[in-house]
Order: C-alpha cells, then structure tokens, then sequence
C-alpha cells in the first residue's frame, strides 16, 4: 500500500493514536516562545497541521490560523474539529499565499518529512517567504518535551474504544557516535471490528 494511502486511511485514527499526546503544554510551551521573541501579530500558519489539534488550541487563545497539510483526510477532520480556523491542502516547500504570517510552526517532527536536503532547503525558504517582517518559524526535530527520557528501546501506546484497539510500537536506538542522534521505527496495529 502506497504510503499517501495509508496516511489517508490512518487519519481518522491519528487524534485516538495521540489522545495522551500533551498538546496544551506544547502550546503554552510555543506561546511563550513568541512572547519571548516579542512577535506582535497574532496571524499563525500551521504547516503539516494534521488534524487540527494545536491550529484549535492557538485559534481558541485569539490567533488568526491557517492550517496546511498534504493528507486531504486529515483536513477533514480539522475541518469539522476547527471552525474558527481555515484549512487548505499544500506542502511545506511549495504554499504560496498572498498574505502574510507572524509565526509559522511545523510541529510534531513534521520538518522531518523533507525527504533530502533540497526539500529541506526549500521548505526552510518558503516559511521565511511567508513570513512578516519581525515574525518568527518554530518547528521541533526530533524528541520534545516530555519525552527527554526515550534513550533506547520499544515504547508502546495502546487505544481501545468498544470493537477498536489500536497499538503504536516505536523504537528508538540512540547511536553510538552521538547520544543526542536516535533512529526511529514506527509500527501501527490497528483492529477495528
């Protein structure tokens, strides 16, 4: 199965998969961050914003947000999750809009869905594009708050709903050249019925 398939397919699963996932400290976290560096507006562009979680979080605290992703099956959800935000379908290296932002996040490890450095570089160069004078870019690499301590091993996460149950396994190998360097493998086991 092609990976966009499965993507589509796991979308109405994703907000059960994370439903223990820490959104409000990572949006305190992130707000905070644009305190900080002093950003006046509050016009936000949600790049790779899946379901909508964070873009529902920061349009209930009073930002402006408009939420992009690739999977149109995740927009859906966002859609009807959010009405005080505007979701539209585009990639981080190519969205172009007329209007401009005042912070741009990529949240989640989803920078991490360049493919090589050419996307990387393109992406990296359209978020400034899209930015206004003064704005700011916030996006996460790898582990986040919170999870300081996956050094090695299998993690699981389990869901069970009535006929559905869903497992995440993940394992993370920290490399043996660099500590701060791990690899990540992912495996989702759903049963629905």
């Amino acid at each position: 199965m092609p990976k966009e398939q499965l993507y589509k397919k796991y979308a109405k699963f994703y907000d059960k998969v994370y439903s223990k996932k820490k959104y409000d400290e990572e949006v305190a976290f992130i707000k905070s961050i644009i305190s900080n560096f002093k950003v006046k507006g509050k016009n936000l562009l949600d790049m790779a914003c899946g379901t909508g979680t964070h873009a529902k979080k920061f349009a209930d605290d009073g930002f402006k947000v408009t939420g992009i992703d690739l999977n149109s099956g995740m927009l859906k959800i966002a859609k009807a999750k959010v009405k005080n935000a505007t979701f539209l379908e585009g990639s981080m290296q190519a969205f172009k809009s007329k209007e401009k932002f005042d912070v741009t996040t990529c949240l989640f490890t989803a920078i991490n869905y360049n493919k090589n450095i050419s996307d990387l570089k393109a992406t990296i160069k359209n978020f400034y594009e899209l930015l206004n004078k003064g704005g700011i870019v916030i996006f996460d690499l790898g582990l986040i708050k919170g999870q300081e301590d996956k050094k090695s091993g299998v993690f699981i996460d389990t869901y069970t709903e009535n006929n559905l149950q869903i497992a995440r396994i993940s394992q993370w190998n920290q490399s043996k050249n660099n500590p701060d360097i791990h690899n990540a493998n992912f495996l989702m086991l759903i049963k629905d019925k």
